[in-house]
């Protein structure tokens, strides 16, 4: 081979190895995206588990814990002894900050708020059920049993204002037939003429209340048969 052939030779090498190195390089780049792809794809997948396995543990805790208030509570009533209140608030008020951010939270507002209302703490009672209705998720279990819960507090306050002014809300509570809870609030209002002697308006509202919410079937509202029962007495 000539002295020409052999640097021909060795151009056209180079520039093979040259061509063929770009190329690498190329696909290279396009192997080190999709694998970073992948990794992220797969950190993300990852972190969605990861959350949803961290919020479900999240709740069940929370559910073990309201179940513990529950206990108490049941347990305090029947004993009436003002330490077991105290010991519920303290328990209350201690889940309620470790399950704020969760859907449970407002009933653990509402233990609390039983406890003090027990312990003759009015404005705490009446804060904490105030507290729980604002806490309270649109279709969230119970929400009309919260909201009932939280005007009766206020409807107990001595002050005349808040008390009128939780009157008023549970009349417009009773009479929403779409409120949800409503069945509770036309027997809660019944009960409010019932005490004041009004009979005639007590049973005009049991009467609506049991033709609304009481079936055949066996599925009536605990309401309405409480309501049904008490209309036995009335003339």
């Amino acid at each position: 081979m000539t002295a020409a052939g052999v640097k021909k030779f060795a151009n056209d090498l180079v520039a093979a190895y040259s061509s063929a190195f770009r190329k690498w390089k190329f696909d290279t780049k396009y192997m080190q995206l999709l694998l970073a792809a992948a990794a992220l794809l797969a950190i993300g997948v990852a972190g969605y588990m990861g959350q949803n396995w961290y919020s479900a543990r999240q709740a069940a805790a929370a559910q073990k814990a309201y179940a513990q208030c529950v206990r108490l509570l049941n347990d305090v009533e029947a004993s009436g002894a003002r330490e077991g209140w105290t010991q519920l608030e303290r328990l209350a008020k201690s889940e309620y900050a470790a399950h704020a951010g969760l859907s449970m939270a407002s009933y653990f507002k509402v233990i609390e708020s039983k406890a003090l209302a027990q312990l003759d703490d009015q404005a705490g009672a009446i804060a904490a059920a105030r507290e729980a209705e604002t806490l309270v998720r649109k279709g969230t279990p119970f929400v009309g049993q919260i909201r009932l819960h939280s005007l009766l507090m206020q409807m107990d306050s001595s002050d005349e204002a808040v008390s009128a002014r939780a009157l008023e809300e549970l009349k417009n509570f009773a009479f929403d037939i779409k409120a949800p809870g409503r069945d509770g609030a036309l027997y809660a209002l019944g009960r409010y003429h019932w005490s004041r002697g009004e009979v005639d308006q007590a049973a005009e509202l049991w009467r609506e209340l049991t033709a609304a919410y009481q079936s055949e079937d066996g599925f009536s509202s605990a309401w309405a048969q409480a309501a049904a029962r008490l209309l036995e007495f009335v003339p």
